[in-house]
């Protein structure tokens, strides 16, 4: 494999990770994965870390906002979103079934991949 290769694997990755985060963030909105007497598992990371999770905020339109919980959510997505990309350079099994035809393509299988 070229290097570049991984670069654009990379990049993709990257790119991938960041609007499945946004579109996964995106629908607990309307539709909330847990209760609201539910801890938040990031934020119980975070704690389990010994990161005092309610120091990690900022207001913003009087809205309180958890940037840390924010923070591993998107870390997380971006993560396995590069692994993905550079794991299908590796694995031809994996790039045959999701091979794409063009970058917009691969931004929708990785979306489909990495967010949900």
């Amino acid at each position: 494999m070229k290097t570049r290769e991984y670069y654009v694997a990379a990049a993709a990755g990257l790119i991938g990770g960041n609007v499945s985060s946004f579109v996964k963030w995106g629908t607990e909105i309307p539709f909330p994965p847990r209760t609201p007497d539910r801890p938040i598992p990031p934020l119980e990371m975070l704690d389990s870390l010994g990161i005092n999770a309610n120091q990690l905020t900022y207001v913003y339109s009087e809205h309180m906002v958890n940037y840390g919980s924010a923070l591993i959510h998107q870390s997380f997505s971006i993560f396995f979103a590069i692994f993905y990309c550079l794991t299908a350079l590796r694995e031809p099994l994996i790039y045959s079934i999701f091979r794409p035809g063009n970058a917009l393509e691969a931004l929708i299988c990785l979306g489909a991949t990495a967010g949900f």
